[in-house]
C-alpha cells in the first residue's frame, strides 16, 4: 500500500452520525497485551484492508460432456492479493 497509495472507496455514504472505528495512534511493542492487543490488531487490520486495493483473479470456466454426463469446472488463480495480504 505504501507503493500504490490509498484506495478511495467506490461507494457508500457518510451519514455523519459516527466515524468508522479506526486506530488513532500506533501502539509500541509491549504497550498492549492480551485482549487489548487482540482488539487493536483486529481494528488496525480491518482499517488497512478497507483502504487497500481489491484482490484480482484470473477465472476459468469450462463445460464438457463425457458420455451422457455433463461436467462443469470453474477455478480462480490469484493474480494480485490486494486487501487479502492484510
Amino acid at each position: 500500500m505504501l507503493r500504490s497509495g490509498f484506495n478511495k472507496p467506490r461507494k457508500g455514504v457518510d451519514a455523519g452520525d459516527h466515524p468508522p472505528i479506526t486506530p488513532v495512534k500506533s501502539a509500541r511493542a509491549g504497550e498492549l497485551s492480551g485482549p487489548e492487543l487482540t482488539i487493536y490488531e483486529y481494528i488496525t487490520a480491518n482499517f488497512l484492508a478497507c483502504i487497500s486495493h481489491d484482490a484480482t483473479y484470473d477465472c476459468l470456466r469450462t463445460e464438457f460432456m463425457l458420455g451422457q454426463e455433463k461436467f462443469k469446472l470453474k477455478g480462480q488463480i490469484l493474480i494480485d492479493a490486494g486487501f487479502l495480504d492484510v
